[in-house]
C-alpha cells in the first residue's frame, strides 16, 4: 500500500512540476501565461491587420490572422532601421521602441514565415527580408 502512495505522491509532483515550470518561467520574466494572437489585449492589431493585408497579395493565398499563426514582441530596436539591415544605408543609432511581428503562412508542406517590423506608434511598419526592408506599409489608426 505505501508503494501505491509513494508512486501517486512521486507522480503528482512530476506533474506539477511540469505544469508550474512553464508558469513560473513566464512570471520570472515579468510576462503571465502566453495568449494566442488577438485573445492577447495588448497585441497591436491595428499593426499586425496592416502587416496581414500588404503579405495577402503578395504570398497569393488567403490569410487571416484568426487563423493563420502569428506572433508579436515588443522590443527596443538599437537603431533607426529597427535593426533590419540595408546595404548602403546609413542609420541612425537611437534606441527606438517597436514591434517584431513574424507571420507563418501555411505552404504545402510546413510554413514559410514573413518578418516583419514596425516602430510604437505605428509611423514605420515593413517587412524585414534578406534583401533588406521592404517598402513601407501604411497602418491604419
Amino acid at each position: 500500500m505505501n508503494g501505491k502512495r509513494l508512486g501517486l505522491v512521486v507522480g503528482i509532483t512530476l506533474t506539477a512540476a511540469f505544469v508550474l515550470n512553464g508558469m513560473l518561467t513566464a512570471l520570472a520574466c515579468g510576462g503571465g501565461p502566453a495568449l494566442i494572437g488577438f485573445d492577447d489585449p495588448a497585441a497591436p492589431k491595428s499593426i499586425v491587420l496592416a502587416a496581414f493585408a500588404y503579405l495577402g497579395p503578395k504570398v497569393k493565398t488567403a490569410i487571416d490572422p484568426t487563423v493563420t499563426p502569428w506572433q508579436w514582441n515588443e522590443n527596443i530596436f538599437a537603431n533607426s532601421s529597427l535593426e533590419c539591415p540595408s546595404a548602403n544605408r546609413k542609420v541612425d543609432q537611437t534606441l527606438t521602441d517597436g514591434y517584431q511581428i513574424t507571420i507563418s503562412v501555411p505552404t504545402t508542406l510546413s510554413f514559410t514565415d514573413y518578418f516583419f517590423v514596425a516602430t510604437k506608434d505605428g509611423k514605420v511598419l515593413f517587412e524585414c527580408t534578406s534583401a533588406g526592408p521592404g517598402p513601407r506599409i501604411a497602418v491604419k489608426a
